[in-house]
Order: C-alpha cells, then sequence, then structure tokens
C-alpha cells in the first residue's frame, strides 16, 4: 500500500449509530475531535454535530446517503477544523456510519503561519471570523477580554457573532 493511501485512510473517522444513538466511535475519531469514546458512546448524534462538534452546516436527511462536502467543526479544544461528512445506512441491521474525511487547508492553528502569529502577538484585539455566517474561529487574548469587559462573555470561540 503506497503511503498516500495510508495518509488518506488516516484522515478518515467514523462514528456508528443504532436506534438513534452512538454505539461506536473509531480511533481516528478521537483524534480528529479531541472526544473520547467515553464521551461520545450513548449520545444523540444530532448533539455530537450541533453541541460538541458545533458543525457549521446543518444535517436534516440521515435515512439516505448523505454527503456534505465542505462544512467546519470544532474539536473539544476549540481548534477549527475543516472535513465532509458522509453518512452511509445499512436498513438491514439498522445502522447508520458516518464517515468524516478532514480535508487539506492550512491550519489556523498552525504556529508557523502568519495569520496565527499576527493573531496571537499584536496588542490589538484581533480575531477571525468564517464569512458565511460570522463564526469566531480564533481570536487573541486581547480581543476576548474586549468581548467580556463589554459583553460579560466568555468561551466565545466557536459562537456567531450575534450571540455575543
Amino acid at each position: 500500500m503506497s503511503n498516500s493511501n495510508n495518509d488518506s485512510f488516516r484522515l478518515r473517522s467514523h462514528v456508528s449509530i443504532q436506534n438513534g444513538l452512538v454505539i461506536e466511535v473509531s480511533n481516528n475519531f478521537e483524534k480528529f475531535t479531541g472526544y473520547s469514546r467515553a464521551e461520545l458512546l450513548g449520545k444523540t448524534f444530532p448533539h455530537i454535530i450541533n453541541d460538541m462538534l458545533k458543525v457549521n452546516k446543518k444535517i436534516i436527511n440521515t435515512d439516505g446517503l448523505v454527503f456534505i462536502e465542505r462544512c467546519f467543526f470544532f474539536t473539544k479544544y476549540l481548534d477549527f477544523k475543516q472535513t465532509s461528512i458522509k453518512f452511509q445506512r445499512d436498513l438491514k441491521n439498522e445502522l447508520t456510519q458516518i464517515v468524516f474525511m478532514q480535508l487539506p487547508i492550512t491550519s489556523i492553528n498552525n504556529p508557523l503561519s502568519f495569520i496565527h502569529q499576527i493573531i496571537c502577538n499584536s496588542t490589538l484585539g484581533i480575531a477571525m471570523f468564517y464569512v458565511e455566517d460570522f463564526t469566531l474561529l480564533k481570536a487573541n487574548q486581547q480581543y476576548e477580554k474586549i468581548i467580556f469587559e463589554r459583553y460579560k462573555q466568555t468561551n466565545i470561540i466557536s459562537k456567531k457573532i450575534h450571540e455575543y
């Protein structure tokens, strides 16, 4: 097997759902999201997608094969990751497997990236938002301090600007 196939496999992770609850979590999914198997097992998939990972696109139909080409989510540690999500339904076993495929992007969390350095080292309050819905992707401590002083809000990463 070539390295590119190994790399491709490493970027895939999944959870399995039965009767509406997560019953299986791959090791790669744990690494990809930062959440442990114990934190995920027994949870509903909408809770994981909407409340834990805060996926930016709503998933409505999981009865058949659904594919979300490009979306992002936040890991347990609020790192921004871009992914595609594919739903595969096995009607015979009443099982749905949801596969996350990490998309190759330049990470805004890369300590060597120019943007990361500007955000972290500035004495000004700087934040980076997702343009489509104004979700806060990254902010420096000065920005977070300004938001706290003005709106008494903490833990603002992953929130949309109108939520604080």
